[in-house]
């Protein structure tokens, strides 16, 4: 019965204390004598005086702890939020206190104390007197949010106009840079004396080698049709798709010789191939190619197996023994 009691006695106490921090209950002088006499009727309820003694550190330390729980409580609960002046605070009289163990007891719309003082207040306290004209002069300047005239500050239209002006004259100096970058690299169609034009693909460890030439399109991937050395069908797709793109498909006949890696690099190494080839022949095909991102390297590789993991990334089975 021991732990109970004292449990029993330790939630009386709390609450008690807890309706003592509450101002709107009582003062800390009641919380004080009725925590006081909880644990005297605790202690009474106990009966044996062989196990007074032990019930009372006991008692006594579960109610310091308890009223140690109770005060970070309602600190906790209570976090004031000081406004910016005294009318924020809607107060009705203002009470100084000039002793700090003067008991006071809580009215609603009285503040103890001295209400903080604004902003303005403070800074003009530190203010030297040019500053202060200055700023009195400063202020003088405007009129219900009006710039008055021969004030030497600008309006609001006026600084909104400048910016928009000042973004303008930006976006036509971008576009003027971008022209003259375009003017100075001219494109011009590149062709050997058979009418070829060439281009080489790479992808992955894959590289290809293309020559372009006018035909109806029949295409070779090192010596056989390029239907019979790419089986899948979306390699075939990986592989022509620049003539779709560029709208010349049944126009050009690409023969191509390509190495290394596996089929699926090899089509997209024929790709970018055809379509640097296509971009040589004539320029007239570079901003479809370029929108399609087929004239681009494509840079992703398989990532390398890493000491103590399984491939790159996954780990092994973890054993605990």
């Amino acid at each position: 019965q021991t732990p109970i009691a004292m449990r029993r006695a330790a939630r009386t106490a709390l609450s008690a204390l807890s309706r003592a921090v509450d101002p709107a209950h009582a003062t800390t002088a009641t919380a004080t004598a009725t925590t006081r006499a909880f644990s005297i009727a605790m202690l009474r309820d106990r009966g044996a005086t062989s196990s007074t003694s032990f019930a009372s550190s006991s008692s006594s330390t579960t109610l310091s702890a308890s009223m140690t729980r109770a005060r970070s409580y309602a600190s906790k609960r209570a976090r004031p939020q000081v406004p910016l002046t005294a009318e924020d605070m809607g107060t009705i009289r203002v009470v100084k206190v000039t002793d700090a163990t003067q008991t006071l007891t809580p009215e609603d719309g009285t503040l103890y104390g001295e209400a903080p003082e604004r902003w303005e207040t403070r800074e003009r306290a530190v203010m030297t007197a040019e500053a202060e004209a200055e700023l009195d002069a400063l202020l003088a300047t405007y009129a219900e949010t009006r710039v008055v005239e021969d004030s030497g500050l600008p309006s609001m239209e006026e600084i909104l106009a400048g910016v928009e002006a000042e973004e303008a004259e930006e976006r036509r100096a971008r576009d003027v840079e971008r022209a003259a970058e375009e003017e100075a690299v001219v494109r011009v169609p590149i062709r050997d004396s058979a009418g070829r034009s060439y281009g080489t693909g790479k992808r992955k460890c894959a590289v290809a080698r293309v020559w372009l030439t006018p035909g109806r399109g029949e295409h070779k991937v090192n010596g056989k049709p390029y239907d019979e050395y790419f089986s899948a069908p979306t390699m075939r797709a990986d592989m022509v798709s620049p003539f779709f793109v560029s709208d010349t498909l049944g126009l050009f006949t690409a023969t191509a010789t390509v190495h290394g890696g596996g089929v699926s690099g090899q089509a997209q190494a024929v790709r970018h191939g055809i379509s640097v080839a296509l971009q040589n022949y004539d320029p007239v095909f570079r901003p479809a190619l370029k929108a399609a991102g087929f004239l681009k390297r494509d840079p992703r590789v398989v990532e390398r197996k890493k000491p103590g993991k399984a491939k790159a990334r996954k780990s092994f089975a973890w054993v605990k023994r």
